[in-house]
């Protein structure tokens, strides 16, 4: 019994880990206009979030800040990516 739970709990890290690298290599494929879309979005939350009156702001100054802070955005994601990455990783070696 406590083995089928073992290989199954196996066969859950490896799909996971697969399905990862699915989802990194779709947003790898991803047209750069899209993904500056998406990290201006990203952008504009943190500035929201962060900045006080940020909403006040006129359109294009909040558009200059995200644009700012894009290159941060960016390489957390990326990092972010390849941590979870590396830890199912790990996992997937260590069952």
């Amino acid at each position: 019994m406590l083995k089928n739970k073992i290989v199954f709990f196996r066969m859950i890290i490896l799909m996971l880990t697969i399905i990862w690298m699915c989802a990194i290599f779709f947003f790898s494929s991803r047209p750069a206009d899209v993904s500056t879309e998406d990290s201006h979005a990203i952008g504009m939350a943190i500035g929201a979030f962060i900045v006080p009156e940020f909403e006040n702001l006129s359109a294009e100054e909040q558009l200059a800040f995200a644009e700012k802070v894009d290159y941060p955005v960016r390489k957390t994601a990326h990092a972010t990516e390849y941590a979870i990455l590396g830890l199912l990783m790990i996992f997937t070696c260590m069952t």
